[in-house]
């Protein structure tokens, strides 16, 4: 991607607390300021966060927070601005149909079709069930998670939704180095 295209996604994601790294990945970040410190003074803060975030709540709203951005991201670089009118589904479901990664985009003659078009539809499940978790916790002060939701779980949702939100960012690339 270009420069440019860089910047407005690090934009769009330090809005959401997190930031891509120098080598491509995303991470999570809160209350660090990127532009002074340094990448060691940045991995260090990073570190002490994950370490000592014990709030599902925060961690959930946090993925779902980026797994929007990054869909409209997708949408935007790929000359398809979104409005408030749309929801996260169908920002979502726009976002993952430009990238060709509906289930019924699959090429059933490919080997392994069935697999491919329910891991694409898995990664859609993460991202519905991430939204749909941090809408059960509201968004008043004091709203919490189900008990259920436990501080590792909630972990394992943020590298999930990290996982989904690289592969969408990737296939973005991938999209408009071809286009």
């Amino acid at each position: 991607g270009t420069g440019a295209d860089i910047d407005r996604l690090r934009v769009a994601l330090g809005a959401t607390g997190w930031y891509l790294s120098d080598d491509g990945h995303l991470r999570a970040f809160s209350g660090v300021d990127i532009a002074t410190g340094g990448r060691a003074a940045l991995d260090e803060q990073l570190n002490r966060l994950r370490s000592s975030t014990a709030d599902p709540g925060l961690l959930i709203g946090t993925a779902k927070d980026l797994l929007e951005s990054v869909a409209k991201f997708v949408l935007e670089e790929l000359g398809y601005p979104t409005t408030n009118k749309m929801d996260f589904g169908q920002i979502w479901h726009i976002a993952r149909e430009r990238l060709g990664v509906l289930p019924q985009q699959v090429d059933p003659n490919v080997p392994g079709a069935d697999q491919i078009r329910a891991i694409h539809q898995s990664t859609w499940q993460i991202a519905e069930q991430v939204n749909a978790l941090r809408n059960l916790q509201g968004t008043g002060h004091g709203r919490t998670l189900p008990t259920g939701i436990t501080e590792e779980l909630a972990f394992l949702v943020v590298r999930e939704a990290g996982s989904v939100a690289e592969y969408m960012l990737s296939l973005l690339e991938r999209a408009k180095g071809s286009g």
